[in-house]
């Protein structure tokens, strides 16, 4: 999430072609739930469904990864299991991370007080 336009090209809802006047809408569901501020998805047969997501926490950034989700079954339905296992991950991660700084006293930028 270093690189200015990755991360904006993994955060866009959706996308234009040059010479196309259509507007294509990004099919991953995560973006804007829980923080999550981008995601990149694969999927095949052999290797189901992949996903990377990172999101921001209190100014923190968080990443995470799933992988071989529904493998062996037609890619659509691979990556639909990998977005529905990333959003529960990415929740499950925003509520410890949120409980964790508020039971430490600790700030977005790690000081206590």
């Amino acid at each position: 999430m270093r690189v200015p336009a990755l991360r904006e090209a993994v955060a866009r809802t959706e996308t234009y072609v040059p010479g196309d006047s259509r507007r294509l809408p990004d099919t991953n569901t995560l973006l804007n739930r829980h923080g999550v501020i981008g995601v990149k998805t694969g999927s095949g047969t052999a290797a189901g469904g992949n996903l990377m997501w990172a999101s921001r926490v209190r100014g923190r950034l968080v990443l995470g990864v799933i992988l071989g989700q529904a493998a062996h079954t037609d890619p659509v339905a691979a990556k639909e299991a990998a977005l529905e296992a990333g959003g529960r991950m990415s929740a499950a991660v925003e509520q410890w991370l949120i409980g964790r700084l508020d039971a430490t006293g600790t700030s977005a930028t790690g000081t206590r007080g």
